[in-house]
């Protein structure tokens, strides 16, 4: 009975797979095999609020894999299997494959979802306040999480973990850094959570490393001293902007 009292769902934001040569999407089928799951959905304006999370499932043929078993299926296509959430899809590969964009309600559990505007209050509580993850998690449990909404018998409660704000965290971070890029993100779809972004995270820091600090890469005359052994070059450009290096009587072109 409390099925159809619960007014809140989230869905994935695509109604056809999206695989590449699948049968169901060449032939304008949408993805109707569906499986409905409780959930809590954590917002800045109504607190902690009960909803349904739909996951759409594709049964179509991928005509790009093949089982080449002989006298049993050579030749037959397999099928897609591939899942759809409200964030990300997982194909065969085993990896979440984010949609582009940073969408509104952001999943961090396996049945929690949270609005974007609570992780930024979050983000900005640690930047401007130095507020640690537990006190962001305490404060929003405090203020505004509530069971009150609840129907007797909801499988979830309203309890924010620290986990969810982490999870949050840098699920948006990677979110909003993969759409600057205009790339793809991918995560591996179970684990540890402190596994699950290692990859991603890694990647992010070499690229900003590499090409986010100008600095790295620029040397002159006034703040780099050249020296004729080549093993020891790289290893003074490193350190043309150290205070050391600049009390010794080298300049800086800043």
């Amino acid at each position: 009975m409390w099925r159809f009292l619960v007014p809140n769902s989230i869905y994935p934001p695509v109604h056809f797979c999206t695989m590449i040569g699948c049968h169901h999407t060449g032939r304008g089928l949408a993805l109707n095999k569906a499986d409905q799951r409780q959930a809590v959905l954590y917002t800045l304006d109504k607190g902690v609020l009960p909803v349904w999370t739909v996951h759409l499932y594709c049964e179509g043929m991928d005509p790009t894999s093949y089982c080449h078993e002989l006298y049993q299926c050579s030749m037959r296509p397999l099928e897609c299997r591939v899942t759809y959430h409200h964030n990300f899809y997982v194909p065969q590969d085993g990896q979440r494959h984010y949609f582009p964009g940073v969408p509104g309600i952001i999943q961090v559990g396996d049945h929690q979802f949270v609005k974007t505007k609570v992780i930024n209050l979050w983000i900005r509580m640690m930047l401007m306040s130095w507020t640690s993850v537990t006190n962001c998690a305490r404060l929003y449990s405090s203020s505004l999480s509530s069971s009150e909404a609840f129907p007797p018998g909801w499988s979830f409660g309203s309890k924010l973990k620290l986990d969810h704000v982490y999870n949050g965290f840098m699920i948006l971070s990677l979110m909003e850094d993969a759409a600057t890029q205009r790339e793809e993100l991918l995560i591996p779809h179970g684990g540890l959570d402190k596994d699950q972004f290692k990859q991603a995270v890694q990647a992010r820091n070499s690229r900003m490393h590499l090409y986010n600090q100008p600095e790295i890469r620029h040397y002159c005359k006034k703040c780099t001293c050249f020296l004729s052994h080549s093993e020891n070059f790289y290893s003074f450009f490193l350190a043309q902007n150290n205070s050391s290096v600049r009390s010794q009587g080298f300049g800086c072109c800043n």
